[in-house]
């Protein structure tokens, strides 16, 4: 990990499942988004040409350059646009429509969320101290309400928690 190619340096004769692991238990250690992808491209769970964007995109956000562009998190959105359509040129429509991070199209749609807006779902409150329910047009105007975060409502909803801050709630029909 970010030592020299050096001969001394290498690990020889290592089969590819082995050569996946390293990657993969890097990744659940360290959390870097190369071993990620290096992981699965070498299980085949990502095609090469995944793997080449990724790379690419991860390049570019550490400030590399793409197509003679500069890259990078500091730079314009126009300029990130530019490089990404620069890089999507090269892909083929089978990898385009495979997804790659971000999954297949309508992924979000799917999710709850409609054109990059949360879809608004009915949600009844309830305050366990004195059992007063309300029924709100969305989770963050009953977050509001209750005086807790949406986030918390919703884990609530999710069964992921038992309750938030005194309140329970749950999605109407």
């Amino acid at each position: 990990m970010g030592g020299t190619d050096d001969e001394s340096n290498l690990v020889h004769d290592v089969e590819i499942t082995r050569h996946a692991m390293f990657h993969f238990a890097n990744w659940q250690l360290w959390r870097k988004h190369e071993d990620w992808v290096a992981w699965r491209g070498l299980v085949r769970f990502m095609s090469t040409e995944e793997c080449a964007l990724e790379a690419m995109k991860l390049g570019q956000s550490r400030g590399g350059k793409i197509g003679g562009l500069k890259g990078g998190k500091n730079q314009p959105r126009e300029v990130k646009v530019a490089n990404m359509m620069k890089t999507r040129e090269k892909l083929t429509p089978e990898a385009l429509a495979r997804g790659g991070k971000n999954g297949p199209p309508g992924k979000h749609r799917r999710a709850g969320k409609l054109g990059g807006e949360k879809v608004a779902r009915p949600t009844k409150v309830t305050r366990l101290s004195d059992g007063e329910t309300k029924n709100f047009a969305s989770i963050q105007e009953a977050a509001n309400w209750a005086g807790v975060s949406a986030a918390g409502l919703s884990n609530v909803i999710a069964g992921r928690r038992r309750q938030c801050r005194g309140f329970v709630a749950e999605h109407l029909k």
